[in-house]
């Protein structure tokens, strides 16, 4: 039996790591969001957006951050909701 390792790490994200978080998270809202795309919405205006949750969901420490080669490479936003 082969024993596969992945190429990628998961852990929690941080604050610190909240510009590269943007960045995935407006692209992928802008590339392929149903909505957003509908709606013709912007990358400026999509990051706004992104921008204005972020600060808020990023230190309730749920949200994840999947790294490769020292790149951040994918993002899972979670936020607690009681």
């Amino acid at each position: 039996m082969q024993t596969v390792t992945p190429a990628y790490t998961i852990r929690r994200a941080t604050m610190a790591d909240h510009d590269a978080f943007l960045a995935i998270m407006v692209e992928a809202y802008t590339k392929s969001e149903p909505l957003a795309r509908a709606l013709n919405v912007s990358i400026e205006d999509a990051e706004e957006f992104c921008r204005s949750f972020l600060p808020h969901y990023l230190p309730q420490g749920y949200s994840l951050a999947m790294e490769s080669g020292g790149q951040m490479i994918g993002a899972y936003l979670m936020q607690l909701v009681e």
